[in-house]
């Protein structure tokens, strides 16, 4: 195995150097664990560990080498198709003076490039609806656990010690839940363009109360107040894209927020658009980070070791804004904390006078 991996390392395959690494580190936690076994070394945490640390430093390494193969044949992929198209470009200059032959030429790429299309398309469903089932298969263990813990905290009577565990437990859950989510709403939205979003006529004011009385009980230690300066505000809404939307801002809302404190959460209407504040009193954003936080995977130096998070409710919040042919942005307010907006075309009222 060792002359193998070393040959395949002089002949520069991609991905062995990871590869050997990975090997190497096992081996090492092995020779550790021998020597400290015979004595020849004293037991330590680290020595008495040494197997299962390089056992997991091996499967760190296999990651790698499976992500760089991965992308050493995109790196492939991208360099065919650039060579591809070079062709292309060529023959069409060399043909451009025979009329009938290049367009059979053009007619015959035309038919092969929409195969194609349709065939990453047909591919590009079938991981959706692959990641979907993965994603609920993951979520209904997790719901378990999650309900399981609840009762146990209600029915079982425990110490505070035990309390403090299955918080932990709890907390652990609904973060795997949340990310879960994340991983299918990004697929969704990513493709979101090469989908149909499904429009309905919604009064934001009703809808808004609706989502805040019915789908936000997980969001503890923090009061959440709704206002509205119009009883009707008529707009057209994907519920669960723009869900997602009113959800991300709540969610980091809450993160940010000291424990008890307040969320507020308002609707109104201005000029022709209808409107959607979410106020916290977090440490709030600073005015160069205002349109880089909404790029993907951005996070701010300060929180990124402080909050769980990988930087992409905000890039989520944007896209589906942009569906809606909406806005996102980011307003300043008296006192701490940040203020985000989403802005809805308004649905003019329907005139039944002729």
């Amino acid at each position: 195995m060792a002359w193998a991996g070393y040959i395949a390392f002089k002949a520069q395959v991609p991905a062995i150097r990871f590869f050997l690494l990975g090997w190497g580190f096992l081996w090492f936690g092995v020779a550790v664990a021998v020597l400290r076994a015979f004595g020849f070394i004293p037991t330590t945490v680290l020595t008495y560990y040494a197997v299962q640390i390089s056992s997991g430093l091996e499967m760190l390494f296999l990651a790698l080498a499976l992500i760089d193969l991965i992308n050493q044949e995109r790196q492939s992929r991208l360099q065919a198709q650039a060579r591809e198209i070079d062709a292309k470009r060529m023959l069409v200059d060399t043909l451009k003076n025979e009329e009938q032959r290049l367009d059979k030429i053009v007619r015959e790429r035309t038919v092969e490039l929409e195969s194609r299309v349709a065939s990453e398309k047909q591919t590009l469903n079938q991981y959706i609806r692959f990641g979907a089932l993965i994603s609920h298969e993951f979520r209904n263990p997790l719901n378990i656990i999650d309900n399981q813990v609840t009762l146990i905290r209600r029915l079982a009577k425990p110490s505070k010690d035990t309390l403090e565990r299955l918080e932990a437990i709890q907390n652990a859950t609904q973060r795997l839940a949340t990310l879960f989510n994340q991983w299918i709403e990004s697929d969704r939205l990513r493709h979101a363009l090469d989908q149909q979003v499904h429009l309905e006529e919604a009064n934001l004011a009703q809808w808004i109360q609706a989502l805040l009385e019915q789908r936000l009980d997980h969001q503890k230690g923090h009061t959440i107040k709704w206002q509205s300066s119009s009883a009707t505000i008529s707009c057209l809404i994907d519920p669960s894209l723009f869900e997602t939307a009113v959800r991300n801002l709540l969610d980091n809302a809450c993160k940010y927020s000291p424990p008890d404190s307040q969320i507020l959460v308002t609707t109104s209407i201005d000029a022709q658009w209808a409107l959607v504040n979410v106020s916290d009193q977090g440490p709030g954003i600073p005015n160069e980070e205002r349109e880089r936080v909404f790029d993907d995977y951005y996070r701010r130096t300060a929180d990124a070791s402080k909050e769980s998070g990988i930087g992409l409710g905000l890039a989520f919040v944007k896209r589906i804004m942009d569906l809606h042919q909406g806005f996102v942005r980011i307003l300043d307010q008296p006192g701490p904390g940040s203020l985000f907006q989403l802005g809805l075309p308004l649905r003019p009222p329907v005139d039944h006078e002729h």
